[in-house]
């Protein structure tokens, strides 16, 4: 399977950007999988708005979203606009927006479900139960500034839910819908015009399809069996015909639950949550893999699911579980252990729960986003903590960013 094109995911998205250069600490302990310890500061300022996720749209760009707003920045988080689509002004927006994705500086696309007047009134009496909601499809050409919609054929109401998107390049894309019933389906689309039409390629018998794909042909997917981790994790499915037909990733453990793919290059490296977090490193286009452990202790056991995981390079790799951050430059031979409990105390006082740090994703050795709250929020105007963060220096310090 050939990979041609770098792309980095998280929890939702991420890619190649931000400053470059390794970080600089003392040298771990010489030894395969050797562990040196490290301490960050607490971030500074005070976040104006809540987030609820983060991600990257290019070198440089991002994109955050709140309840009710999606936010852009060309300047790493420095200074941010507002670009949420008009058809979903007034609409909860986290609820909806399941993926963004960006190409370049101008190609935005982003995948929305439970749409609020996706079905036109002139079409109720043909809508599921006479609602008005349903999936839609979003794309810009012009970095969000302006929006147009289209929709899955056959699939506005009746097909599932969570739309998550992918592009290759401003036209080649795919989407993947999973099915809203117990039947274990789920539909793939694909299209060639940057998302004004769509066809539909394939219903594989996936729940909770997730995939990624590298050009027009070769692709992997994540049936999504469990929520084990920051992402959602299954076995993990490969396709050399464009979506057509899917077959189990050869060369990794079947008994192993995976998140999609990281691509960097010529690399491929996939996470493993469970039984224990291992990254599994491919240099000959996933056609035979190695296992790197992470060395973790306590809570990144199996009891703690908030595990992300983030790779901007073939040797940068970070994970981060709870209050936690581990790091590596060398693709697993040392590791640093990043003590975040000044940034992230265990006791932030009586009656509060426990901040966590989610939504990890570094956009270089250096230069990464996090999103520090308590999750799940159970506050109806959402929890106070749940804030954007940033670090120019591989975690050794924090600081909020405002969109």
């Amino acid at each position: 399977m050939a990979l041609v094109v770098g792309v980095v995911l998280m929890v939702g998205l991420s890619g190649p950007g931000g400053p470059s250069g390794r970080p600089s600490h003392p040298a771990s302990t010489p030894g395969n999988g050797a562990v040196s310890q490290q301490t960050a500061s607490a971030p500074t300022g005070v976040p104006g708005t809540l987030v609820s996720a983060v991600g990257e749209l290019g070198p440089g760009a991002v994109w955050a979203m709140n309840g009710r707003t999606v936010f852009s920045s060309s300047n790493s988080g420095q200074s941010w606009r507002i670009i949420t689509p008009p058809a979903l002004a007034d609409q909860s927006v986290a609820g909806r927006i399941n993926s963004v994705i960006g190409f370049g500086s101008d190609d935005l696309w982003l995948g929305a479900m439970d749409v609020i007047g996706a079905v036109p009134n002139a079409q109720l009496e043909h809508s599921l139960n006479g609602s008005v909601r349903g999936t839609e499809m979003f794309y810009s050409t012009d970095a969000g500034v302006r929006w147009e919609s289209s929709f899955l054929p056959g699939c506005v109401q009746s097909c599932g839910e969570n739309p998550e998107v992918t592009f290759i390049n401003a036209e080649d894309g795919f989407a993947a819908l999973s099915a809203a019933s117990s039947s274990g389906m789920s539909y793939l689309f694909s299209t060639t015009d940057g998302g004004a039409t769509w066809t539909l390629v394939s219903t594989p018998q996936m729940a909770g399809l997730s995939v990624v794909f590298t050009n027009t042909q070769d692709g992997w997917a994540v049936n999504a069996e469990s929520a084990v981790g920051g992402e959602s994790s299954g076995s993990l499915y490969e396709t050399t015909k464009g979506g057509v037909t899917w077959s189990r990733a050869p060369g990794l453990p079947a008994q192993r639950q995976y998140y999609l793919p990281v691509l960097v290059g010529e690399d491929a490296l996939v996470f493993s949550p469970t039984p224990s977090p291992v990254v599994f490193v491919s240099n000959d286009q996933g056609s035979t893999w190695s296992g790197v452990p992470v060395p973790v202790r306590g809570s990144a056991s199996l009891s703690e699911p908030e595990l992300w995981f983030s790779a901007p390079t073939p040797t940068a790799w970070f994970l981060s579980w709870r209050s936690s951050l581990v790091e590596t430059t060398d693709a697993g031979r040392h590791w640093t252990n990043i003590n975040e409990k000044a940034a992230f105390p265990d006791d932030p006082g009586p009656g509060r729960p426990k901040p966590v740090v989610w939504g990890l994703d570094f956009t270089s050795p250096t230069a990464g986003l996090a999103i520090a709250g308590v999750r799940p929020c159970k506050a109806p105007g959402g929890c106070a903590s749940e804030a954007l963060i940033a670090t120019s220096n591989a975690g050794r310090t924090w600081r909020y960013l405002n969109p």
